[in-house]
């Protein structure tokens, strides 16, 4: 243990605060293991389903000539859930 009076000790710990804290060296993380799968993976899965079963019925209301914010209205869902599942399945737009 060394002196908490000793000279050199004392300069260097001044030294390694004059150094801001984000250039400060910082210490060796240990290995990680591998991630896990997330409880998020099953509500992505989850979703996707979702989006699964109502792409027919988007299609069908698209053919009908009804409008993206129509078509979320009908379905109860939102105009972002509408686009993806167009998006998804390549729905044309009604001509």
């Amino acid at each position: 243990m060394t002196d908490r009076f000793d000279p050199e000790d004392a300069m260097r710990r001044a030294w390694q605060r004059s150094i801001p804290a984000h250039l400060r060296a910082k210490p060796e993380k240990p290995d990680r293991a591998p991630p896990t799968p997330r409880q998020s993976t099953a509500r992505v899965r989850a979703a996707a389903a979702r989006r699964a079963e109502l792409a027919p019925r988007v299609a069908e209301l698209r053919a009908q000539g009804a409008t993206m914010p129509a078509v979320a209205e009908a379905l109860g869902i939102g105009l972002g859930t509408v686009h993806k599942i167009i998006r998804e399945n390549r729905i044309e737009a009604p001509k």
